[in-house]
């Protein structure tokens, strides 16, 4: 056994790391979210739970929709998903919004996968809030934030 460990140090060693770095670096929790078979219109995952400052990867995976149709996820401030939604409502008459990935302007959004088409997938990558709380996610492709949005909840 020791010889295993003094073989595990010395690969760290000429790799060029050090011990201090490899207990830092964290695992990157994956979240893959689907649209729901039974309704198009709404995520298969409705909630997440995640700690405080924990590194998340966030997958939208549109490769095998029930019904093809672009989706995007925006991962936004407590309280503001009434607000996102009016924001993306309002810039529907935008030429550009379809073409930036249906993407409102506001300052309440945290993380964006812009629009993922059919047969595709897309991720982000981000540290979870420091501060506990429901973050709302979101899908701003007209008419889908109706229906299509959960709940990140973030603990301590």
């Amino acid at each position: 056994m020791k010889k295993i460990t003094q073989l595990a140090l010395a690969s760290v060693l000429a790799a060029g790391l050090t011990l201090p770095a490899m207990a830092e670096e964290e695992e990157l929790r994956e979240i893959v979210m689907r649209q729901d078979a039974a309704n198009p219109l709404a995520f298969a995952e409705k909630a997440f739970t995640v700690k405080a400052g924990e590194k998340i990867k966030l997958t939208l995976d549109n490769e095998k929709a029930a019904i093809p149709q672009p989706h995007n996820v925006l991962v936004i401030k407590p309280g503001s998903l009434a607000e996102v939604q009016a924001a993306a409502m309002a810039a529907m008459t935008d030429a550009t919004y379809m073409t930036d990935g249906c993407v409102p302007e506001s300052d309440n959004i945290l993380h964006i996968i812009k629009l993922v088409q059919p047969g595709q997938k897309d991720s982000v990558e981000f540290e979870a809030p420091a501060e506990a709380g429901d973050y709302p996610f979101v899908c701003t492709f007209p008419g889908h934030w109706t229906m299509m949005h959960g709940i990140l909840t973030v603990e301590e």
